[in-house]
């Protein structure tokens, strides 16, 4: 192989200057006087740019000629000689081999018998270099974040192949091709800093042309092939996207753009395969594309006004002819030349987050209310329908694309009525190619910071929207604690509490997702959300009101419980595809729950709940139910003493009073009769001794006259039992004292030891006994 001159100076891509080189002329010697020479060169040039390739094309052009002694009419080639050169292109970045043959082998046939002057006896004749068809080379630069130089060699082989009257002079077998190659044509490709803008993930968004911000981009519908263009801007999933990062991994950095009409993420928005369908460009790269990298659309610019462009042909998403009409096609179009791309405004789109609400913005009415401002208990409530009522709206077929969510809450209807709910949004610093970087803002309904993408989280700037609500985030690093407004260590842990004047009326809940992109249980008010110690990469947030409720449909059934109470009800709506939540949401005109009855409930001996109710029309005048007193006569108790309206049971109710409001509760308690008895041993004392209230022996008792009277007792109710006073009795000759035991017992035997107290749930009788002295003397027969 012979190598023969080049353009070892660089040349610039981005210029579209020629770069040339050519081979050796390679000279053969047939006979004394016949020579043949050829030559080969190869110019390249950069045609075409877009937004991320070069579009280098190659012309091969072959010189040849000879010294011809004999005949004018000798040919060198003929058109009929069969294949006698090949050539291949070979093309390196900063001198490493990209795959080896670029382009594959191409076949040229050359003939050169055309042409004035070419023969001539005695003398060299010469050809001007020559284009012929099939030799000009196509090949796609990729444009990457840093200079590299490309290189590129043609390599041709050469076969001695001559035809002389009628006869062939060649045999391959002892005549092998000779080989020659051109030196490498260098050039420049200048890096393009592609800015990966990943706060965009997992976003809903509205995508409008940034010189024509009245029209948004959209499909017609959700199928296969369907066309898109941008539209009169409307309250309709067709008109919105959801920012997907593309689940290629060697595709980091891209998006696909799913319309949220579509509902299952089959569809995206690309330049081949699936999604909807644009105009195509760079067909010759596309056919190379997969349909990964077809639908993988990268997002440059910072804040909302950016470029879309294709990985897969790096043209950026246009309008057809930059028109401005309602309905008019988009493609992937690039400027085409040097200097060009960036500086196209129709390039330009404006990125907003799409919200979720009513259509005017304001409170919406719930159905089923009585009227505008109050709703009876027993009634059935229910949201409008979210796909007429609120924005996004539409047909029904692209509901399936939005899911909703019903958030029912009560309060005690002293505060001012909630008329709308805050939205979180945030900042985050990340950690980003060793160091840091603070990300746009970012709503919090789907993330502050990143799904694991881009670097983990390291401090946070979390804001509250109106309603004189304060965030307080702190984040946890190495077991301490700081504020999340400051750069530090990867968060571990994140904490965030509400402060302000409506702190008390709302709740923040929050979670986290670490680098694998998974995501932790919801916590509120301050609790640790972490990843098992994982490193942050994201964080998301809303604010509920407090007083939330546990029904979570879209219909809700009153009941007592919220009698008096105010009620709302807060719609969300987030995608079917990634569950991507809608920034905004739509909030109910509070209602005052009515109660048309009055519910009296009976309470007997402190119990919490009532042991009879029943309902009566409220503002009747109402006298207490008998079924009440049968129901709270207690087993063994002899009566039941009520009603009183209050639950000490000192006020009397009164029949015939006025009944208001949502419930009456009345109070009563059982009673029950204590009476006393005396134990066995202490009737014998009495029955077989004169006893005697004093030592003297002066004032005699009975037994009987020693008992205290019947006690009623209530329900419940603990007696105490003190020392019953002494009796004396003679024995012996001397006045022996018989003490009174402190406590009763529980039957005449005494055979349990007395108890000092005694709680009364029924009827009873207490035993009390004395305690006999022992005798001190001495026995004498």
């Amino acid at each position: 192989m012979q190598a023969g001159a080049g353009a070892e100076q660089a040349g610039n891509m981005y210029t579209g200057l020629q770069v040339s080189a050519k081979t050796p002329w390679v000279e053969w010697d047939i006979s004394s006087r016949q020579f043949i020479r050829v030559a080969t060169k190869i110019t390249m040039a950069c045609d075409f740019t877009t937004e991320l390739y070069y579009h280098m094309r190659g012309k091969l052009e072959i010189a040849c000629g000879s010294y011809n002694e004999l005949n004018p009419s000798y040919n060198l080639w003929h058109t009929d000689s069969g294949d006698d050169t090949r050539f291949t292109l070979f093309h390196t970045v900063d001198g490493a081999s990209k795959g080896g043959v670029e382009e594959g082998s191409k076949v040229v046939v050359i003939d050169n018998e055309a042409g004035a002057g070419i023969h001539r006896d005695g003398c060299h004749v010469w050809t001007d270099y020559r284009g012929y068809p099939g030799s000009d080379y196509s090949v796609w630069i990729r444009r990457t974040d840093r200079d590299a130089m490309h290189g590129f060699q043609l390599r041709s082989w050469f076969w001695n192949y001559y035809y002389y009257g009628k006869d062939w002079y060649y045999q391959r077998a002892d005549d092998p091709p000779i080989g020659f190659s051109t030196k490498w044509v260098k050039q420049r490709a200048k890096r393009v800093g592609i800015a990966s803008e990943a706060q965009w993930a997992g976003r809903v968004l509205v995508i409008s042309p940034a010189t024509v911000p009245s029209l948004q981009l959209g499909v017609d519908g959700p199928r296969t092939g369907q066309g898109c263009g941008v539209f009169a801007a409307a309250s309709s999933t067709r008109r919105h996207w959801i920012a997907a990062e593309h689940e290629d991994e060697h595709l980091a950095g891209t998006f696909r753009f799913v319309p949220v009409c579509a509902g299952d993420g089959s569809l995206s928005l690309g330049q081949a395969g699936g999604g909807p369908r644009f105009d195509a460009s760079a067909v010759e790269l596309q056919r190379r594309a997969g349909a990964d990298r077809a639908q993988a659309v990268w997002v440059h610019g910072r804040g909302p006004r950016q470029w879309l462009f294709s990985d897969c042909s790096g043209m950026a998403l246009d309008r057809v002819g930059a028109s401005q009409e309602n309905g008019a096609r988009v493609q992937f179009h690039s400027n085409g030349y040097a200097d060009g791309e960036w500086g196209n405004e129709s390039h330009m789109w404006h990125l907003e987050d799409a919200r979720f609400g009513t259509e005017d913005g304001g409170l919406f009415d719930l159905e089923g209310a009585a009227d505008g401002s109050t709703v009876a208990v027993g009634a059935s409530l229910g949201v409008p329908d979210p796909r007429t009522a609120f924005r996004p709206g539409g047909a029904s077929a692209d509901a399936k694309g939005i899911r909703y969510e019903y958030l029912w809450f009560a309060d005690d209807g002293q505060g001012e009525a909630v008329s709308e709910v805050p939205e979180v949004t945030g900042r985050a610093c990340v950690s980003f190619g060793g160091g840091r970087l603070w990300l746009d803002a970012q709503p919090a309904a789907n993330v502050v910071g990143t799904r694991g993408r881009a670097g983990a989280l390291r401090a946070l700037n979390l804001s509250a929207e109106g309603s004189g609500l304060g965030l307080v985030a702190r984040i946890v690093s190495s077991g301490a604690w700081r504020d999340a407004s400051q750069e530090g260590a990867e968060a571990q842990g994140l904490s965030i509490k509400l402060g302000g004047d409506a702190a008390s009326r709302f709740h923040v809940r929050y979670r986290v997702c670490g680098k694998d992109g998974s995501w932790s249980e919801w916590v509120q008010d301050g609790q640790e959300a972490s990843c098992g110690g994982m490193p942050l990469h994201g964080v998301s947030a809303r604010i509920v009101p407090a007083g939330l409720l546990e029904e979570t449909g879209r219909t809700l059934q009153i009941g007592e419980h919220l009698a008096g109470k105010r009620l709302a009800c807060i719609v969300r709506a987030t995608t079917a595809y990634l569950d991507a939540a809608y920034l905004g949401c739509a909030v109910s005109k509070p209602l005052r729950v009515v109660n048309p009855f009055t519910t009296v409930r009976y309470f007997v001996d402190g119990e919490r709940e009532p042991c009879w109710s029943e309902r009566v029309d409220e503002s009747s005048s109402y006298c207490v139910a008998p079924d009440a007193r049968t129901a709270a006569l207690k087993p063994g108790c002899e009566k039941v003493e009520g009603w009183f309206a209050d639950a000490a049971c000192t006020v009397p109710f009164a029949d015939g009073t006025v009944v208001q409001g949502a419930t009456l509760d009345l109070f009563g308690r059982n009673i029950a009769e204590v009476r006393y008895a005396l134990t066995d041993m202490a009737r014998q004392l009495f029955s077989e001794r004169r006893c005697f209230a004093d030592k003297q022996l002066e004032a005699e008792v009975d037994g009987e006259s020693m008992l205290p009277p019947v006690q009623k007792v209530a329900y419940g109710e603990v007696l105490s039992f003190s020392r019953r006073p002494s009796v004396w009795y003679e024995a012996e000759g001397r006045a022996r004292e018989a003490i009174g035991v402190i406590g009763a017992y529980a039957d005449a035997s005494a055979s349990q030891p007395p108890a000092p107290k005694l709680k009364v749930t029924c009827s009873m009788t207490a035993y009390l006994g004395w305690a006999l002295p022992r005798y001190e003397g001495i026995w004498v027969s």
